[in-house]
């Protein structure tokens, strides 16, 4: 299994010992305390994966992924949140903001690897495509600033209208242009569920594909393994 890099930004010492015993054999962990350690880190080290606890001795770690996601704009690193706070405004707070995770103290060895290691593969996969193109097309994609155009009749560019579902569904399909992708994939990646209703995929692809019609760029079905995204110039 590939090592990943992952920045723990923690201050208790018992959780810093888990993160320790579970992730220290695995990956590349490294453990900050405070809010300035991990800018140092961070000016050398870009992780694939930061855990980010919320109450911090120098300051808030909402604050701090604001901040992370401003200088890592494309492509941002994900953050799971590990914190004592369980309540559900701060979940959704979180999530809100971009969260992949939010993980809550006390948790186990075997959740947190599970967890860490789900996340670490579906970053890695959305970003192992060597080339995400800008122009598919009748559409332009812009991936930093989360919005698709659209060429309207006098040629002008107009912004397709989508979902933040959608947007991410269409972002998954373009790093894996010309690729089949089984709707497992499609709900690990886009989702961040194991298991998840065929329907519920399927009634948002309907809906994403009704929205690129007329654009050069298909969202094939293909019988009994997934979709395909493709320009009408390629042959299936």
């Amino acid at each position: 299994m590939k090592r990943y890099k992952i920045l723990a930004i923690e201050d208790e010492q018992t959780t810093q010992t888990l993160l320790l015993n579970s992730l220290g054999t695995k990956h590349e962990l490294t453990i900050a305390g405070n809010l300035q350690r991990s800018r140092n880190i961070l000016n050398e080290l870009k992780p694939d994966l930061i855990l980010l606890d919320i109450n911090l001795p120098d300051g808030n770690g909402y604050d701090f992924f604001k901040e992370i996601n401003a200088k890592y704009s494309t492509p941002k690193i994900p953050v799971v949140f590990l914190t004592l706070e369980s309540d559900l405004k701060a979940k959704v707070q979180a999530f809100a903001a971009g969260a992949y995770d939010y993980i809550t103290k006390p948790f186990s060895r075997e959740e947190l690897i599970a967890r860490v290691d789900a996340h670490c593969a579906r970053s890695s996969e959305i970003l192992s495509a060597q080339y995400v193109p800008s122009h598919l097309g009748n559409l332009i994609f812009n991936q930093e600033a989360r919005l698709v155009y659209k060429k309207n009749s006098t040629g002008q560019n107009e912004i397709l209208n989508l979902s933040p579902t959608e947007f991410k569904l269409f972002e998954y399909f373009v790093a894996h242009m010309g690729k089949t992708v089984s709707r497992e994939k499609i709900a690990k990646n886009v989702w961040n569920k194991t298991h998840f209703q065929s329907r519920t995929i399927d009634r948002h692809v309907s809906s994403l594909r009704k929205k690129i019609l007329d654009t050069g760029v298909l969202l094939t079905t293909v019988s009994h393994e997934g979709y395909l995204l493709h320009t009408d110039e390629e042959n299936v």
